[in-house]
């Protein structure tokens, strides 16, 4: 037997044996670096990402809030939406309610309104409790339709009193708005504890003339604005805009028609 021969493969076995232990080396250093440069990627760039999404969405609210200040005199005397802030639709005497805005009505313990509110207004409710105020919402959202029987009752009323049907309907309009001109088309207005002419008297006023900014709802037809408004005192109805833009017209004085006009 070639003693040489037999040398030869063992020297060429331990070769091979220490290029796969270096091969194998190689590998597990490679695997490494890559895990660490990805978690140092991960780490750099979710803030980056965060920061991007909340600018991403600064940008779009800006943006609407932009195109929404845009526009000429002309175009929105008639009758253009000032704002393109779902929250901040306008619904008035002279402003038809949207054809184009898209309520997200639901029931909401056997009345209806946008689903959008309900976490505010629960929210608001559960903090009236604790002060020992009870608040209900005695009637929110109303069609086409239920808005049209409303304003005729009302104008049949008025002409009981005698008015001609031109002052019976003038007259009605300072407290029931006309088919299509009313906010509780939208879903976001909520009339609270009843429909009582002296509810600002009570607790449940005070407490949310103190609060209610606080949870995006303002007081839509305040007392001294009527010339604005269009519409009698009506210290039972609420209107959601959002807790900043409540804040701000709260804090203004103004009602909502003066406070989308100063956005312009």
């Amino acid at each position: 037997m070639d003693f040489r021969f037999l040398d030869d493969e063992q020297e060429n076995s331990r070769g091979r044996g220490k290029m796969r232990k270096r091969m194998v080396a190689a590998l597990v250093f490679l695997a490494a670096a890559a895990a660490v440069a990805g978690a140092v990627y991960s780490e750099v760039r979710g803030p980056a990402s965060a920061q991007a999404a909340s600018a991403s969405e600064s940008r779009s609210s800006s943006g609407a809030a932009g195109t929404a200040s845009q526009g000429s005199a002309s175009s929105r005397a008639a009758g253009e939406q000032p704002s393109s802030d779902w929250r901040l639709v306008l619904v008035n005497g002279s402003h038809e309610f949207p054809e184009n805005f898209q309520q997200q009505i639901t029931d909401y313990y056997g009345v209806k309104l946008d689903s959008r509110l309900i976490p505010y207004y629960g929210a608001m409710k559960k903090a009236a409790a604790k002060d020992g105020v009870t608040l209900w919402i005695s009637s929110a959202y109303r069609s086409r339709t239920e808005q049209k029987a409303l304003f005729e009752k009302e104008v049949r009323a008025n002409r009981a009193k005698g008015l001609s049907s031109a002052a019976a309907e003038q007259a009605a309009q300072k407290t029931v708005a006309r088919p299509g001109y009313s906010e509780h088309n939208t879903g976001l207005a909520l009339d609270l504890n009843g429909v009582k002419p002296d509810f600002d008297k009570t607790a449940a006023y005070a407490w949310l003339q103190e609060h209610a900014a606080a949870y995006g709802f303002i007081l839509r037809f305040p007392k001294g604005k009527e010339a604005i408004t269009q519409v009698s005192f009506e210290p039972w109805h609420y209107r959601f805009v959002g807790p900043e833009n409540a804040e701000k017209i709260k804090a203004s004085g103004m009602c909502l028609e003066e406070y989308l006009q100063q956005a312009r």
